[in-house]
């Protein structure tokens, strides 16, 4: 159990990551004043990004690695387009967010799993799943390229009214292993930081928020938590 006092806070900010976030984003950071923002990325994952866009040069020369396994990869393409399909990078709540921390000269931290780590958890999982999830997403991601952007429109409008995160049939078998780990992993990175700041901001992907909030409050952390459905419901985000 973590001892700490009632002043120590951490906010968990559910985020998509096909949206543009950053005014609602912002005006929390600038509400809450946080000494510390952590994000859902690992650290070389991060600078896979970096290179990638700054130095891809360098990024050829050094992608073995960040490589990670090829059904994750279909995932990243499969949300890389539906989040360009908006006019905007993927992930790009996450990037502004250390944009954000550095700009206002705030320590962040990149609190999840690295790309080793992240194929060793996936390489955990049975062959059946792997199989499964490797056509489902690999089908998602070209059918993510063919979808018309009006149809998408109405997808995004109304998707979160007919199903509920997390809670379809594809991604349980992808949760009983790498979300779960990797929801563990963040908390104990959280409980360390703890040690040494009080207002703690995470930005991680909604379908997370759950397993994380769980895990807190069986530590005994103070922390609220911010949905994606409440981070939106004063902005017109379709």
């Amino acid at each position: 159990m973590i001892n700490h006092s009632i002043t120590t806070m951490i906010t968990i900010i559910g985020t998509k990551h096909i949206y543009d976030l950053s005014k609602p984003l912002i005006k929390i950071f600038n509400e809450i004043s946080p000494d510390l923002i952590c994000v859902e990325m690992g650290k070389n994952r991060y600078e896979s990004w970096l290179l990638k866009k700054f130095k891809p040069d360098e990024f050829q020369r050094r992608r073995n690695e960040f490589r990670y396994p090829f059904t994750l990869r279909q995932i990243d393409k499969f949300e890389n387009n539906l989040a360009r399909k908006r006019g905007i990078s993927p992930a790009e709540e996450i990037h502004m967010s250390i944009f954000y921390a550095q700009a206002h000269k705030i320590p962040y931290e990149f609190v999840d799993i690295d790309s080793k780590e992240l194929t060793e958890v996936w390489n955990s999982i049975s062959l059946w799943q792997r199989s499964f999830l490797a056509i489902i997403f690999t089908f998602s991601r070209f059918l993510s390229i063919l979808i018309p952007n009006i149809i998408f429109e109405i997808i995004l409008k109304f998707g979160d009214k007919l199903v509920k995160d997390r809670e379809i049939g594809i991604s349980k078998a992808f949760d009983s292993k790498i979300i779960d780990y990797r929801n563990e992993f963040m908390v104990n990175n959280l409980k360390k930081l703890l040690l040494n700041h009080q207002k703690i901001i995470l930005c991680v992907g909604d379908g997370h928020v759950p397993g994380i909030s769980k895990l807190l409050s069986g530590e005994g952390v103070q922390f609220r938590s911010i949905r994606f459905k409440e981070l939106i419901s004063n902005i017109n985000i379709y």
